[in-house]
């Protein structure tokens, strides 16, 4: 799977994909609980330690795509941007290539513009290059965030992937850039799963994302009373 990367104040976020949702049964709520703690509080980038509060966005998303064959993927773009509304309760706005006060950006470029993509929007070459080694080529993302509010994040894909491959990337990138960076092998299927490539969202990944944006889930709730909290939240969603 592609690295996800947390970086403070201000700083950056990194991450991956999602879609619709099939009637399964669902995990525990200790289960469920496990995954959120696994998949929100983590970073799977070296030396970045995992984020300690909850991030994620509270103001509309203004999106704009771009690169490399980006026209071709516009359906699948907004049908994601859709079913995150859904979950999520936030407008997702798409501007056009010369509209100004864009906060989500996707970016498709070949494998070796990989880096100097992600440059665009992080000037650390070096970082670019690990979490670019870490996505094994296929896609990544970057997001920033002042306290614990995300603000920007920008997607960067491998416009040379398979078409099938790029969907799930776009799905798991576009989840994942909302406040939720990591895998978790706990539940299954599932998007955030190591090991399964999916296009689809389950019904444990549609709960998970809408525990996080639950009211009760602030922005910069430290992760001992988020935990606390989501663990009702997640009864209660069931």
């Amino acid at each position: 799977m592609p690295r996800a990367l947390c970086l403070s104040a201000g700083a950056a976020v990194i991450a991956l994909e999602v879609t619709g949702a099939q009637a399964e049964e669902l995990p525990g709520t200790e289960t469920l609980a496990r995954s959120f703690e696994e998949i929100v509080f983590s970073s799977e980038i070296a030396g970045v330690a995992p984020p300690q509060t909850l991030r994620k966005w509270t103001g509309p998303i203004r999106l704009k795509f771009a690169g490399v064959g980006a026209a071709g993927h516009e359906t699948e773009i907004r049908r994601n941007a859709a079913e995150l509304a859904s979950l999520t309760g936030l407008a997702f706005e798409f501007l056009a290539p010369n509209e100004p006060k864009e906060n989500f950006v996707i970016l498709f470029a070949r494998q070796a513009g990989m880096v100097d993509a992600g440059k665009r929007f992080l000037k650390d070459e070096a970082m670019v290059r690990r979490i670019v080694e870490g996505s094994r080529g296929g896609c990544y993302f970057l997001s920033f965030h002042r306290n614990g509010v995300l603000i920007y994040a920008a997607i960067v894909v491998n416009a040379e992937r398979p078409a099938d491959e790029i969907g799930h990337c776009l799905l798991e990138e576009m989840t994942q850039a909302l406040g939720l960076p990591g895998d978790s092998d706990s539940i299954g299927p599932s998007i955030f799963h190591q090991t399964q490539y999916r296009s689809t969202l389950t019904a444990a990944d549609r709960l998970l994302i809408r525990a996080l944006y639950d009211p009760r889930m602030a922005p910069n709730l430290p992760k001992a009373e988020a935990m606390e909290r989501v663990r009702l939240v997640i009864q209660e969603l069931r």
